[in-house]
């Protein structure tokens, strides 16, 4: 008998945090919620303020933006929020320095 020990796949890290978020003038109390791939080539996050204003943004990994998955949590979620106001002018600021990943599932 061959047995063939499987490997199991790392769970994606989650977080979710509360942020402020610029809009127009005003603060408005918002929340971003990530989810980062394991193998860290990928991370897909969304911004929510409201049911009519949110927005969601990802990134693949490449050799141009260096990739992610050496970052630790505080360096990655500023590199979100950079992205963010890169690619969608969406602006907002953490209002805790607790950037630990959560278990959402």
């Amino acid at each position: 008998m061959n047995l063939k020990q499987s490997r199991r796949a790392d769970p994606d890290i989650h977080y979710q945090l509360p942020v402020s978020a610029h809009y127009r003038g005003e603060n408005l109390p918002a929340t971003l919620i990530v989810k980062r791939r394991a193998d860290g080539n990928f991370w897909e996050g969304r911004l929510f303020v409201n049911p009519a204003l949110h927005m969601t943004v990802n990134q693949t990994a490449s050799p141009i933006n260096g990739g992610f998955s050496h970052l630790s949590d505080e360096d990655f979620l500023d590199r979100v929020r950079l992205v963010f106001d890169f690619c969608g002018g969406a602006e907002f600021d953490f209002v805790s320095d607790d950037y630990r990943p959560r278990n959402l599932q």
